[in-house]
């Protein structure tokens, strides 16, 4: 998981479409958007030149490494999240579908008694 605490102590701020964003307010972006601030921050940071790898990143690269691990973490998230939802909404349908099919059979049992069978049901 992303360091939120990180985050939110240093009071981080991702640009968008909408403006500069605080880490909660990634939250009300849509998968799309997220996903497109995720390749704006992976390619920030393809840009940012290594200097060594014997030494801890810069802190600018750090930030952007936050940044991004945070909106992808928010994203797969989201993901999850759709796709549970999607997954629920299907088993309702089914459930559904075998009801209406139960009570089908109950009419066509019902349907399949004689009248003297039906009358006798009437009187009980």
């Amino acid at each position: 998981m992303a360091d939120y605490k990180k985050a939110t102590r240093l009071k981080l701020r991702f640009s968008t479409v909408y403006g500069e964003i605080s880490v909660e307010k990634l939250w009300d972006l849509d998968v799309e958007e997220l996903d497109t601030l995720a390749v704006e921050l992976d390619e920030e940071l393809d840009k940012e030149p290594r200097r060594s790898y014997i030494k801890t990143q810069s802190e600018k690269n750090s930030i952007l490494t936050l940044k991004r691990d945070i909106v992808v973490d928010v994203l797969k998230t989201l993901l999850h999240e759709q796709e549970e939802a999607r997954n629920k909404a299907l088993r309702e349908a089914k459930k559904q579908r075998i009801a209406e099919l139960i009570e089908k059979k109950k009419e066509q049992e019902l349907e399949s008694l004689s009248l003297e069978e039906l009358k006798r049901m009437l009187e009980e």
